[in-house]
């Protein structure tokens, strides 16, 4: 089946708008095709590239000599905490997909904020959140707090971490759109940070864990976009299902793995997947890579490169190996009975290139796609309430 168009109305279903769209063709110097679209898409997706609230985040203070790994460098921040440790922690929000399908949308949060420790090298030992919900009057909303709040507990449970605290409100301006935070937090010594960058040209590109399904089809897009009740029916699709046992397995094996210092490079496949931890890993490297989806373990048939690349299937890692220790690493991979394969390539020429079965179906600029997302500067003012707060005498 052909791919469709690149037509107005296809550019505006990818949530791109026509500045949006200039700037891809500024960088590509040429229309993408539909695949290269639905990468740009995702990339550029509030999700992933945080365009609306960058210039406020940024207003943060994130320099200190404590800091070892600073907000946005990489997977999770790191904290020196004394004696040569240090904390790795993160917090991200999972609230499109938890006000759609609570359970797995909790967990997934669970799960995905968990691989943003393990790959940083540390151990996570505990979880926390923050919830916000609308009124418990309202029957949605009940249904809404039982499921999230089971999601979180039963992927925390599954793999062996507590949650350790947490804090829920409710008020009526959460009553469309939950807020579910989900936080990690891991232990490591500074020697064992490890880096999510493609290193080292020529060294070979591992895919592990699940066969790739359609499941969190374009999920970093889908969770950017205005929810609506009917728009939240037609995208249960777009919401990842996990498997916490399996992540179990992968946190272990990656840990080993790193121990070894066999990894180059170490990235999960979360928002964005395969799309995501492949250009991000080159960016932060400063080369380029190579796969081939025909090598990337399938499970529907007749997957397009569109739904591979943008599928968000759960517990899956991108790990770019030393030349010459892939043998040792396999025997990691398969002592945990975790599923691999080898699917691409580091290499020298800065670009994000994608083949099936030899062909390629998508080439990009990989720095310029993770990198050159659209940044906004959104009109805003100071609520009432924050007057009256300032007028407490505590």
């Amino acid at each position: 089946m052909p791919d469709p168009d690149i037509t107005p109305e296809v550019i505006k279903e990818h949530g791109i708008t026509p500045e949006e769209y200039e700037h891809i063709l500024e960088i590509l110097g040429r229309e993408p095709n539909y695949t290269e679209l639905g990468i740009f898409s995702v990339m550029w997706s509030e999700h992933c590239s945080y365009k609306n609230t960058r210039a406020l985040l940024k207003t943060f203070p994130t320099r200190s000599p404590k800091v070892i790994v600073a907000a946005g460098e990489e997977n999770a921040g790191v904290i020196d905490m004394g004696d040569g440790l240090g904390v790795a922690f993160k917090i991200e929000s999972h609230n499109h997909p938890s006000a759609v399908e609570p359970f797995q949308g909790a967990a997934t949060g669970v799960g995905g904020i968990i691989r943003d420790i393990f790959t940083m090298g540390a151990r996570p030992i505990a979880n926390m959140n923050s919830l916000r919900f609308g009124s418990l009057e309202s029957p949605t909303v009940r249904r809404l707090f039982r499921g999230v709040v089971a999601g979180i507990a039963h992927y925390g449970n599954c793999i062996g971490l507590p949650t350790v605290a947490g804090e829920v409100y409710f008020d009526p301006s959460y009553e469309g759109n939950p807020l579910v935070n989900a936080f990690s937090l891991g232990v490591l010594r500074h020697s064992q940070v490890a880096r999510g960058a493609a290193k080292g040209v020529g060294n070979p590109v591992f895919y592990v864990g699940p066969a790739t399904g359609r499941d969190g089809l374009a999920g970093a897009a889908f969770a950017s976009q205005d929810l609506t009740e009917e728009s939240a029916e037609q995208q249960r699709g777009a919401v990842q299902v996990g498997d916490p046992f399996m992540e179990k397995l992968c946190m272990e094996a990656c840990l080993e793995l790193l121990a070894t210092g066999a990894v180059a490079g170490i990235q999960d496949m979360g928002a964005a997947g395969l799309t995501c931890s492949t250009c991000e890993t080159a960016a932060r490297g400063g080369t380029g890579i190579e796969i081939d989806l025909a090598k990337v373990p399938q499970r529907a048939p007749n997957m397009t490169p569109y739904e591979i690349l943008l599928s968000e299937s759960q517990e899956r890692m991108l790990i770019i190996v030393h030349k010459g220790r892939e043998e040792e690493v396999k025997r990691i991979f398969d002592k945990w009975d975790l599923p691999w394969a080898e699917v691409g390539k580091v290499t020298d020429d800065g670009m994000m290139v994608v083949k099936n079965h030899g062909e390629v179906v998508a080439t990009v600029p990989a720095a310029k796609l993770a990198d050159e997302a659209p940044l906004y500067h959104r009109d805003s003012k100071e609520p009432e309430y924050l007057q009256k707060t300032r007028a407490l005498q505590l």
